[in-house]
């Protein structure tokens, strides 16, 4: 039995690594030259694969963008798992606000990094089918939520603002076209943006001390 087991594991261990494989490809592929000039045969070619293995895993290439996007957020993880990385057990025990929103910021400018060229590469092809946006939204204001509910629970919101409205102003302010704006074409850096960042949400969220 525990080789059968162990068979299975190593099978579903190999399965995750040709997964990987494949995603990796597509972002690098689709980074530098965009959805549409991409073929699945050269995502195969990169990532080692036949081409039949990626319409077996992934069956269309809308698919395979569907997934990457997903998985690119965390760095290589389905954004189903955002509540088990380790910076939102950090941000939940946090007891200075400052603090707090300061992990947010670094957070969120990674991602950013992360996301924003493939969104500058591809967004016109980015799913805009109901359920898709849905998800996306949700997941959004879920990851949104962490910082403005710890802000909340320390009682660091401004007077007057509610969580409601907190999470109006963060889907405002915090977007991935201003990120692009003004990294990828006004030659910002990462830390001039994060630093921004950190400034405008300390503006419209936080007491001011």
């Amino acid at each position: 039995m525990a080789s059968v087991n162990t068979t299975e594991i190593s099978r579903r261990e190999r399965a995750e690594r040709t997964r990987r494989r494949i995603l990796d490809a597509t972002y690098q592929l689709f980074c530098a030259h965009g959805y549409e000039t991409t073929t699945v045969q050269q995502i195969a070619d990169t990532a080692g694969v036949a081409v039949q293995t990626v319409y077996l895993r992934f069956r269309t290439k809308d698919q395979l963008l569907a997934e990457l996007e997903d998985v690119v957020i965390l760095g290589g993880q389905p954004s189903s798992r955002l509540l088990q990385q380790p910076w939102v057990q950090e941000l939940r025990n946090e007891e200075d606000a400052g603090r707090a929103l300061m992990l947010f910021v670094e957070v969120d400018s990674e991602i950013k990094q992360r996301v924003c060229p493939l969104v500058a590469a591809v967004g016109r092809a980015l799913a805009i089918d109901p359920g898709t946006v849905a998800r996306r939204e949700a997941g959004r204001d879920q990851y949104f939520g962490l910082l403005v509910d710890r802000l909340d629970e320390l009682r660091a919101l401004r007077p007057g603002i509610s969580r409601s409205r907190a999470l109006d102003i963060m889907r405002a302010i915090n977007t991935f076209d201003s990120y692009v704006e003004l990294t990828l074409r006004r030659g910002w850096t990462k830390d001039e943006y994060a630093q921004w960042f950190r400034e405008l949400l300390t503006q419209q969220l936080m007491i001011q001390r």
